[in-house]
C-alpha cells in the first residue's frame, strides 16, 4: 500500500469558494470581476450563476475570510471590492496543500481547480501534486480491496456490492487519471494544456514538447468525461 506523502491531507473542497479565494489571493477584485474570471478561466469546471457567486462572497465575508469595501460611483450603484484576509489566506493555503477526495467528481472538479492555481503560482508544483494524488487514489483502491476480505462470504449481496464498487471506482479513476502522469511533464514545462487531437480510432494523441515525437494515450471517447 502506498503511503500518502507528508504535508498533504484530504479535504472536501467541492465548492467554488476556493476558486474565489484563489483569485483574490492573486489580486483584489469586485464581485462581478470575480464571477467573470471564474467563467473565463474555470467555466468548464464550475457552473455558477452570478447570484451564487455573490452569495458565496457574502458568506466568506461573514466568516472573516474576505473583506469588502464599498466604492461609490457617480450615477451608478455602489459596488464592493473584496480582498483576502489573513484568515482567508491561511484557508486557501491549507486547501492548496491538501488532497482531493478519491472520487471522479472530486478529481474532475476540485483537483483540476487546485492544479490551475498551482500552475499559476509555480508550474513545478503541479508534478508533485499529481504524484501525491495518484498515490492517494491507489491507496484508496487498496483499502477497498482489504475491506472486501473482511466481508463474510455468506453475505452474497454485500460481497457483490463491494466487488462492483471496487471495479467501478478502479475503472473510473484509472480512466479519469490515465493521462495525468505524462501531462505533468507538460505542466512542469510551463504548458497548461498540450496541443491534442483525436484519431479516427478514438485514441487521444498529443505532441511531446521535449522530443517532438508523438505520444498516444488510449481514450474512452464515450465514457471519458464525467
Amino acid at each position: 500500500m502506498t503511503n500518502i506523502p507528508s504535508g498533504y491531507r484530504r479535504t472536501s473542497g467541492l465548492s467554488p469558494e476556493y476558486a474565489l479565494l484563489g483569485f483574490l489571493e492573486q489580486s483584489s477584485a469586485h464581485g462581478y470581476e470575480l464571477h467573470q474570471k471564474l467563467l473565463e478561466q474555470l467555466g468548464e469546471i464550475w457552473h455558477v450563476s452570478l447570484s451564487q457567486t455573490y452569495n458565496i462572497l457574502t458568506r466568506l465575508e461573514e466568516q472573516g475570510f474576505i473583506q469588502g469595501t464599498t466604492q461609490e460611483q457617480e450615477k451608478r450603484p455602489a459596488k464592493r471590492r473584496f480582498r483576502l484576509t489573513a484568515a482567508g489566506r491561511r484557508r486557501f493555503e491549507s486547501w492548496m496543500s491538501s488532497l482531493s477526495a478519491c472520487s471522479v467528481r472530486a478529481i474532475r472538479v476540485e483537483f483540476m481547480t487546485r492544479l490551475y492555481f498551482l500552475h499559476a503560482r509555480n508550474p513545478a508544483d503541479v508534478s508533485r501534486a499529481i504524484e501525491a494524488q495518484v498515490d492517494a487514489l491507489r491507496t484508496h483502491i487498496a483499502r477497498l480491496k482489504e475491506s472486501m476480505l473482511d466481508i463474510d462470504p455468506s453475505q452474497i449481496f454485500n460481497c457483490m456490492s463491494m466487488s462492483l464498487r471496487i471495479r467501478q471506482e478502479s475503472f473510473d479513476i484509472e480512466q479519469g487519471c490515465r493521462g495525468v502522469p505524462w501531462q505533468a511533464k507538460e505542466f512542469a514545462a510551463n504548458i497548461w494544456m498540450p496541443v491534442c487531437r483525436v484519431e479516427p480510432s478514438g485514441r487521444f494523441a498529443t505532441s511531446a514538447s521535449r522530443t517532438g515525437s508523438e505520444q498516444v494515450v488510449n481514450r474512452n471517447v464515450n465514457g471519458g468525461n464525467h
